[in-house]
């Protein structure tokens, strides 16, 4: 288990193959959906083909993905994903985050996030972090507020007319 960091209640660690069913329910929360996007994964095979073609490349090419998150107890259950995507829009990386509805608005999402960039900063992976985040998603852009970014106007994902709120922290 390769894990990244931990915090009293947290284990954050890279995700495997084998947590291919754990990403399947998240990705077809309501949350997930309304706010990120459907990535089409609609079982466990499609689950694992995200894990290697996300994930799992972004740690090969970049040092760093979104990463596992489960409680830090002996069933070690899997609440959530946080970590940091490379986009191709941009010069450096941004935060992303989700949870399972039953975890989140309990501090999961800051107390994850708040670790890895501070773990981030201490490593000195990079020196700015982004986030793109919908306008609709107020629990987020709270997060990012509190986690220390600073708005920074509105944004354009290439190829889409989706008019999204962009975030900058000075690492």
């Amino acid at each position: 288990m390769d894990i990244i960091v931990q915090t009293e209640r947290l284990l954050i660690r890279k995700l495997v193959l084998e947590d291919a069913d754990f990403i399947l329910k998240l990705l077809n929360t309501k949350g997930w959906l309304e706010h990120i996007g459907d990535r089409g994964v609609r079982d466990i095979e499609d689950a694992q083909e995200y894990l290697e073609s996300g994930p799992l490349r972004s740690y090969g090419k970049y040092s760093f993905g979104l990463y596992l998150v489960s409680l830090n107890t002996p069933a070690a259950n899997k609440i959530g994903l946080c970590g940091f995507l490379q986009r191709v829009e941009l010069d450096a990386p941004d935060i992303g985050f989700a949870f399972l509805p039953e975890y989140e608005k309990k501090g999961f999402a800051f107390e994850s996030a708040k670790a890895l960039v501070d773990n981030a900063r201490e490593q000195k992976l990079f020196s700015k972090l982004y986030a793109i985040v919908s306008k609709e998603n107020i629990s987020s852009h709270n997060l990012l507020v509190k986690l220390g970014m600073e708005p920074q106007g509105d944004f354009y994902m290439d190829g889409k007319d989706e008019v999204l709120d962009f975030y900058l922290m000075l690492i």
